[in-house]
């Protein structure tokens, strides 16, 4: 379905450029939960923390999840 629609039409639009066009809605929601409304004028850092992937692989680990959700 994807495959066909007319966002997709584009030569140079595939399924990962649909991903990344659907997801800026999510982001922002998901920002200004975190942060607040206004978040971009905050100056927050957009540096992973240095425990970062560890704490991802933790994460995974402890809720039986793949590593990879493309799986």
């Amino acid at each position: 379905m994807i495959k066909n629609a007319p966002l997709c039409s584009d030569a140079g639009i595939n399924y990962h450029s649909v991903g990344m066009l659907c997801h800026d809605e999510e982001y922002h929601w998901a920002m200004i939960l975190a942060y607040g409304e206004g978040y971009w004028h905050k100056g927050h850092t957009v540096d992973k923390p240095q425990d970062y992937y560890d704490w991802g692989e933790k994460y995974r680990n402890d809720n039986n999840l793949k590593p990879y959700t493309m799986e």
